[in-house]
């Protein structure tokens, strides 16, 4: 593939599920077969759960994260790092999440862009749609 790795978080996945003006951007990505789409399985439960809390397409939510992301890779160790940067960066910004910690362990393994509207995530290596 030519295209850029991207990790999806639970925010971008919901708003292209709901196809708003958003998630029709973040279309752009993660329909282009030249990009590499990673959705780590934290992503994929806080999505499920989200979509079933609000009575919405659960079927349609799993295939669309299956069809259009590469198979998840975590191992142990990348949790230990997530862990790791969790207390890190807890010091710093009191609100981080354990799943927005993992998010940001699994993008810099894989040299990937960060697609999210979570203010946590905005970086250097985000694409922060808000």
């Amino acid at each position: 593939m030519t295209g850029n790795k991207f990790v999806i978080d639970s925010s971008a996945w919901i708003e292209y599920l709901r196809g708003t003006v958003k998630g029709k951007k973040i279309s752009l990505l993660i329909e282009d077969t030249k990009n590499s789409i990673l959705t780590p399985n934290i992503v994929s439960v806080e999505t499920i759960s989200k979509i079933a809390r609000e009575k919405g397409d659960v079927e349609g939510t799993i295939n669309a994260i299956l069809n259009l992301s590469l198979p998840p890779t975590e191992s142990r160790q990348d949790y230990v790092n997530a862990g790791l940067k969790h207390a890190r960066l807890k010091k710093i910004h009191k609100n981080i999440s354990m799943p927005d910690a993992i998010i940001l362990t699994l993008a810099e393994k894989n040299n990937a862009k960060i697609v999210t509207l979570d203010h946590h995530l905005k970086g250097k290596n985000t694409v922060f749609l808000n």
